[in-house]
């Protein structure tokens, strides 16, 4: 049986033009017609929200004291400096963690603070606010606890805490359960009965509104704490994953841009490691620096990523960026083989057919198998789990796709059978080693009510058809503006028909990338392919294509222009 899966057909679906197609929006800003549908698409439907959108603003932010318990946690915080008290930042080992606890950090130290920070071990602490932790602290003098993007479920440290005489604030983002820890505060937009006005914020975009808070209730400028922190806020919020939307998207835009000229050693070290500018994008974040942050906490210790974002000392910075690149090697060599193994055991086992797909091994990674479990789905197109075995469980993560909720299924499933949580799209689980193969059938059974074989064919969703006269480098200029792009703002999949290719030809290492010239364009407009060079010799010639794709602009000479990004194979068209 053949063991390794090709590229798979992917479905490209056109969208239903929405109501309003922003024809006011045309007008009124002088945008391309395929500009302002894209922008109508996001719920923009007026010249002024366009404005705002086209034109992030931290201006506008929502008043942070918006935010449950916020005065509280501001009045505890304000107290604890004035009389010298020792806070511990207790952050958590992903990135929004680490760029939470180092943001909370920074700002307490510059407003006088005695702070320390934390981050805990994934194989000593565990995941959150651990009763360990909280007792190390207090008997080393610590009496005011702030968590960052962490315990809004930490009941049992917060009663301990309690028993310790140390207070604890809460700042997350999490979803809380029915009750609420017995904190002395609680800053979490999502808390029951909250005012705030967006629930999307990352953890550390929640350490960022209380440092708001404390500058205003400090009469420090807002101004100063945007120029100076938000590439900190960026790294975690587009690491995240959360949505790239209202106040999201003006700290990510700003973020970005003071992240390139960041005075931050750590950062500038990063950025130099990773082979990055000035210029940075979402995707820089996404794939170069927020995994050589997180490959501390997943194969090491966090507190090796906390210390790179919190150094002032430029030869150390070099050294912790160089020891974290390393990391991230290492990580990327176990992930492959990780997911080699697991395509293998796939089909040696008979069950890449099945709805949802369950593979487990003694002595994978528990720091990488989420992100196999990723690949998985990347490569099946169907809900993954990937397991590892530990102390008699198997423990693992699962990804999910649209149409299969991971949380409701870990519901129904029951916790007699299987424990764990999360949401529609991952979860982490746990189950006694001999109820793998009842897990397996279980969780294929409800797949098989849930999904329909349409389900499990990958689409592409394209928002909008181009006839390639239009194509043109304004409009390319116009799609770069809806930026920058992530989660609840997709970058726009873009559809052109009859379009012919010139100059097709391999590029790259071993002739793995497609490059092609776009023709009857009114501006010159590069085409290029990542990872489809072995499809050059049936797209030369004078034929006929549909694309799907992205547009953007690309440097040319010292010049911009227009180029296209392929995301699935050009379609032949008679």
């Amino acid at each position: 049986m053949d063991d390794k899966p090709g590229r798979m057909e992917r479905v490209w679906t056109l969208m239903e033009p929405p109501l309003d197609a922003g024809e006011n929006l045309s007008r009124g800003l002088g945008l391309h017609p395929v500009t302002a549908l894209l922008l109508a698409r996001r719920g923009i439907r007026t010249v002024s929200a366009a404005s705002d959108f086209l034109n992030p603003s931290t201006a506008t932010v929502p008043d942070p004291f918006l935010l449950p318990d916020a005065e509280q946690a501001v009045d505890r915080l304000i107290r604890a400096i004035d009389s010298g008290e020792s806070i511990l930042v207790h952050g958590d080992y992903d990135v929004d963690g680490v760029t939470s606890a180092a943001l909370l950090t920074r700002v307490l130290g510059k407003l006088g603070a005695k702070v320390r920070p934390f981050v805990p071990s994934r194989a000593r602490d565990g995941y959150g606010v651990s009763v360990a932790a909280l007792e190390r602290a207090a008997a080393e003098g610590v009496s005011l606890i702030l968590t960052a993007d962490c315990g809004i479920t930490a009941f049992d440290a917060c009663t301990r805490a309690r028993q310790l005489g140390l207070d604890v604030v809460v700042s997350d983002h999490h979803e809380p359960a029915d009750t609420l820890p017995e904190a002395f505060a609680v800053v979490d937009p999502l808390v029951p009965g909250s005012s705030y006005p967006f629930r999307g914020l990352a953890g550390v975009g929640v350490a960022y509104k209380l440092c708001q808070a404390l500058c205003l209730r400090r009469g420090v400028d807002l101004d100063a704490l945007h120029r100076h922190f938000l590439d900190l806020v960026a790294l975690g919020t587009v690491s995240d994953c959360v949505p790239l939307l209202d106040e999201n998207r003006a700290y990510v835009y700003h973020g970005l841009r003071s992240m390139g000229t960041s005075q931050k050693e750590g950062i500038r070290a990063l950025l130099r490691l990773s082979g990055l500018g000035e210029s940075l994008g979402t995707e820089d974040i996404g794939f170069r620096l927020g995994p050589r942050i997180n490959a501390a906490g997943r194969l090491a210790e966090a507190d090796e990523a906390l210390e790179l974002l919190l150094t002032r000392d430029s030869a150390r910075a070099e050294e912790l960026a160089a020891i974290l690149t390393e990391r991230n090697t290492q990580r990327q060599q176990e992930q492959r083989r990780i997911q080699a193994e697991a395509i293998q055991a796939i089909f040696e086992t008979g069950i890449s057919e099945d709805a949802v797909l369950v593979v487990g091994r003694e002595g994978w990674h528990p720091g990488v198998i989420g992100i196999v479990a990723g690949k998985l789905v990347e490569t099946f197109y169907r809900p993954a789990v990937v397991l590892t075995l530990r102390d008699g469980h198997w423990h693992g993560s699962a990804r999910g796709i649209p149409g299969f909720h991971w949380a409701r299924a870990l519901e129904e499933l029951g916790e007699d059978l299987v424990r764990g949580g999360g949401h529609a799209m991952a979860a982490g689980l746990s189950l006694p080693r001999e109820r793998l193969r009842e897990f397996r059938v279980a969780v294929n059974e409800l797949a098989q009510q849930w999904l329909s074989p349409a389900d499990l064919q990958p689409r592409l969703e394209v928002e909008a058809e181009v006839p390639v006269e239009q194509l043109s480098f304004q409009l390319a200029q116009e799609v770069v503006r809806l930026a920058p792009f992530g989660e609840g703002n997709p970058e726009p999949v873009l559809m052109s028909s009859r379009v012919r290719l010139d100059n097709v030809r391999c590029v790259g290492e071993g002739g793995r990338h497609l490059r092609a010239e776009l023709r009857g364009a009114p501006d010159p407009v590069s085409v290029v392919g990542f990872g489809m060079g072995d499809a050059v010799s049936s797209l030369s010639g004078d034929r006929l294509f549909k694309i799907c794709y992205n547009l953007r602009v690309s440097a040319y000479n010292g010049s911009g222009r227009a180029e296209i990004v392929l995301r699935d194979l050009p379609a032949v068209q008679e």
